[in-house]
């Protein structure tokens, strides 16, 4: 029995507007300002630039196979009889989102220790807990209670732009020599790093064909325009 799709263009907008601002924004921007100090604005548009590529070939398979599976399932297209191949592709995505849930629940942990004095590893583990609840519960309700939290993330952002812009404070124009924005960029292409969980939903949306290059691209100018 096939399941019914259930996700439109804004929930889709902001699963992916909150897989890149969840998945990195929060969790590697400062690590990233400690290597572009004033350059990291450069860092971030040079990260968006290779992003874009990515998301225009992930819009393209994801129109072209529209099924769960993502890259495994673009590998067994394209080679049907290496199945060690796909096997192999669908292993390290699978390790690289463990490796992605676990940043992002550990920075949770340690942004949370500011208010409330839990150890960051049992704040992890209870905030994977309750993700894994509301995504047994149904995809249509996991899918509002992230765009509420999307929300209050891009909130956050928002704040911290308007308290710079009124802040007497200014950056000097140029980047310092010993700074490094090439490798700002490369360790801020992480934050990009989640165009295979939106091509992952392709059979939950009820017109892939335009919503999924929509969200692509929408959370790829977002998530650049309110950088920190």
């Amino acid at each position: 029995m096939r399941l019914k799709p259930v996700l439109g263009s804004v929930q889709l907008i902001f699963y992916s507007v909150g897989v890149i601002v969840g998945a990195g924004v929060y969790s590697v921007v400062g690590a990233a300002a400690g290597l572009a100090q004033h350059g990291l604005w450069i860092s971030f548009l040079v990260s968006a630039g290779v992003a874009l590529l990515t998301a225009i070939s992930y819009a393209e398979m994801a129109t072209s196979f529209p099924t769960a599976g993502a890259e495994y399932v673009y590998i067994r297209r394209a080679w049907p009889k290496a199945d060690w191949l796909a096997f192999g592709v669908g292993a390290i995505i699978l390790i690289g989102g463990a490796a992605t849930a676990a940043t992002v629940a550990m920075a949770f942990g340690g942004y949370l220790r500011a208010f409330v004095d839990c150890p960051a590893p049992v704040a992890a583990v209870l905030l994977l807990a309750g993700c894994t609840a509301f995504n047994i519960w149904g995809l249509r309700e996991s899918s509002w209670v992230n765009i509420l939290f999307t929300s209050i993330e891009v909130a956050g952002l928002l704040l911290v732009i308007v308290a710079a812009m009124m802040s007497d404070a200014r950056a000097p124009a140029a980047v310092p020599a010993d700074s490094s924005v090439m490798a700002a960029a490369a360790l801020l292409f992480f934050v990009y790093l989640g165009f295979e969980e939106t091509a992952n939903l392709a059979e939950e949306v009820r017109n892939p064909g335009r919503d999924l290059p929509m969200a692509l691209f929408v959370s790829l100018a977002v998530t650049t325009g309110v950088r920190p």
